[in-house]
């Protein structure tokens, strides 16, 4: 039983060797990619990313191929292929049959393959002149700060803005780039790292990605006592406010404590709101607060009047 075995298991290799060593007609998919364009022109119709390939070639070679997960693609030279127009009328719609890549093809694989047909057997293409255009960058983030801690200074996108070609058609629509979104969650401590950018296959970039620096510090809180400024009043009238002051609490990082001076902030009252609330009390507004504190607030809200 182990002899007949043994020698079942010899056969069926010799005869699966044989088999290999026969010619076959098969077809195959592979993956393709196209080069040397028009350095001027760009293609915006979509290209296939693969050709369904009908060869000739011993089992060896297919099996080969078919057991290679890490093939290289074959290159198609747009600059060497025989362009033809589609329409006499319309110089930017082109095509080339792919029975003329044969030769150049078969030159990217082993002597053993031989082609026979390719599909598709045209390609097409839809070229349009370049145009390039200056866009400014813009940051997606999602940011939270552990607590006590907040933003020291403004983001630093650098560069701000990048440049970008390709049909004017598409850059027109474009009025910024966007960043992959950025989470962090919780952050203590400062921040460098590279970020990539949201980008389109049919553009080309100066860069695909920016660099991001964000520096945070520890915050505190304070407060100042501001006066109520009173604008539009007319100068044949008076008024009394009481109370004439506010407070103002605020969140201010320790870099800056002590720094902020109470004439940064600014709070006032609208003398023509008055008409609209005759024998009511008067809203205070915050019209201007520093751009470096984190969050305020502001007592009291209202204030009573007399008119003189």
């Amino acid at each position: 039983m182990f002899v007949f075995a043994f020698f079942l298991i010899i056969s069926t290799i010799l005869w699966f060797l044989n088999a290999l060593n026969q010619n076959y007609l098969t077809n195959l998919q592979f993956p393709v990619v196209f080069i040397h364009f028009p350095q001027d022109k760009i293609n915006i119709k979509e290209l296939p990313n693969k050709l369904k390939i009908k060869i000739n070639a011993d089992g060896f070679s297919i099996l080969s191929y078919k057991l290679s997960s890490n093939f290289m693609p074959l290159k198609i030279d747009v600059s060497s292929v025989d362009l033809r127009l589609l329409s006499k009328s319309d110089s930017s719609k082109l095509f080339f049959l792919t029975n003329n890549l044969t030769r150049n093809l078969e030159a990217q694989f082993s002597e053993d393959f031989k082609i026979l047909k390719i599909k598709p057997d045209s390609i097409y293409f839809n070229f349009t002149h370049i145009t390039e255009k200056k866009v400014p960058v813009k940051l997606i983030s999602e940011i939270n700060y552990k607590n006590q801690f907040m933003l020291k200074n403004d983001i630093v996108i650098a560069p701000d803005s990048i440049i970008v070609k390709g049909p004017a058609s598409l850059l027109d629509t474009i009025d910024f780039i966007k960043t992959k979104k950025l989470k962090l969650n919780k952050l203590s401590i400062n921040v460098s790292q590279e970020l990539m950018l949201e980008t389109n296959k049919n553009l080309n970039y100066s860069q695909d990605y920016i660099d991001i620096d964000i520096d945070v510090e520890e915050y505190t809180e304070t407060k100042i006592i501001i006066p109520i400024e009173i604008i539009n009043l007319p100068d044949s009238l008076s008024i009394k406010i009481f109370p004439n002051k506010v407070n103002v609490k605020y969140l201010v990082g320790f870099s800056h404590y002590g720094k902020i001076s109470d004439h940064e902030f600014r709070a006032i009252i609208d003398y023509k709101t008055i008409n609209n609330n005759l024998n009511s009390k008067l809203k205070v507004q915050i019209m201007s607060i520093p751009n470096n504190i984190k969050s305020f607030s502001s007592k009291p809200s209202t204030v009573d009047y007399v008119i003189e």
